[in-house]
């Protein structure tokens, strides 16, 4: 798959409409490129959420009207911008389909399928989560896949860290998601998991993006991360005396072809094992993480689980960063772009789901022969 991801900002102190409009303008350059988008990701301050969402569903409805790309428009802030944008893109026009609830690309006979935007909004993180589940559910039925076919899930949940007690229970927003994504993956028997992120946003809504394809994917672990659904019950949030469902995801998921490799790298944060290191420590906590991926996407670390991994070379594809203060983009932004060269960057202010975490990163890393 040669997938191009391009990312940008449009600056303050521009209105929402001209914002809106800049967006629309890069579509037609990209379309101009014979760049077909499949897939939109908005970020947008809280405060202007509900505004931007209105407006921009209504202009990407009528400039899109004969390519349903997938789209989600998400309440996490980005930095010095009035709404931040990545697209992803392909070259040329005859592989790619559009549905009414998916986009998919066939390349060699390989199916590859995108769902985005299953956006549920409700105060309850357990009523908008089963809901969202449920009409990706019937969209993967659809499209005849079931999540034995998902390699990458975007979780964004809602004030994932709010808890409230409930007839003497303590309930946690993202412990609510993780019982109703259980639910769900025991369905499809699933065995091992998507490589995932479960992220804050700043509204009372749960959304959900797949990327899922009928190639089998392959699980990769973390040489010094435990799995999350290994987690022991002290790192999950409720009551002491109720047992708790870990994250379901894994650490990435290897896609492989003839001619290269994508590892999907999941939400990654500075955990080792599965304890916070540098608790109030930024700096020590953005390079922790950098670290951790280089580990986890090391050719060594492939090769010892994927024995005839063929690719010598990597790339990073896309970089998407969740910072949870504002004061500290500035310090992320230059770690991660002095790390990360030129790759596609994404910066946007979010919860991370341990309160102790101050930042979580994810990517996509290509591999290649020389």
């Amino acid at each position: 798959m040669n997938k191009r991801f391009t990312t940008f900002y449009v600056p303050l102190p521009h209105s929402l409409e001209t914002a809106c409009n800049a967006l629309l303008d890069k579509l037609t350059e990209l379309k101009t490129q014979q760049q077909n988008v499949f897939k939109i990701t908005v970020f947008v301050s809280g405060e202007h959420f509900k505004d931007v969402k209105i407006f921009l569903q209504k202009c990407l409805h009528d400039y899109l009207m004969d390519t349903p790309t997938q789209i989600n428009i998400l309440a996490q802030k980005p930095k010095d911008a009035v709404l931040a944008v990545e697209l992803e893109s392909i070259a040329g026009f005859a592989e790619l389909d559009f549905f009414s609830n998916y986009a998919r690309l066939t390349e060699d006979h390989n199916k590859y399928y995108w769902f985005g935007g299953i956006s549920f909004d409700d105060a309850s993180s357990e009523k908008a989560a089963t809901a969202a589940f449920s009409e990706l559910t019937e969209r993967m039925h659809f499209a005849n896949l079931t999540f034995n076919n998902v390699v990458r899930q975007w979780n964004y949940i809602g004030h994932i860290l709010q808890t409230r007690t409930e007839n003497g229970n303590l309930k946690q927003n993202y412990q609510e998601f993780n019982e109703v994504r259980k639910q769900f993956y025991e369905l499809d028997k699933l065995t091992q998991y998507p490589a995932a992120t479960g992220i804050g946003t700043n509204s009372e809504n749960v959304s959900i993006e797949i990327f899922a394809s009928n190639v089998p994917s392959i699980a990769i672990h973390s040489p010094k991360q435990t799995d999350p659904a290994a987690y022991g019950q002290t790192v999950l949030v409720g009551n002491e005396n109720r047992k708790k469902t870990a994250p379901l995801f894994e650490r990435a998921r290897l896609l492989q072809s003839s001619t290269s490799a994508t590892l999907y790298v999941s939400g990654t944060a500075s955990i080792a094992g599965q304890e916070t290191l540098d608790i109030d420590n930024t700096e020590k906590q953005t390079l922790n993480t950098i670290a951790m991926i280089e580990d986890l996407a090391s050719i060594e670390n492939i090769r010892k689980q994927v024995p005839d991994f063929a690719f010598a070379n990597c790339k990073y594809s896309r970089v998407r960063v969740y910072v949870k203060n504002e004061n500290d983009f500035q310090l992320i932004e230059n770690i991660c772009k002095k790390h990360y060269g030129d790759a596609p960057l994404m910066i946007v202010q979010a919860d991370v789901c341990r309160d102790n975490l101050l930042v979580e990163i994810e990517a996509e890393i290509k591999y290649f022969s020389p």
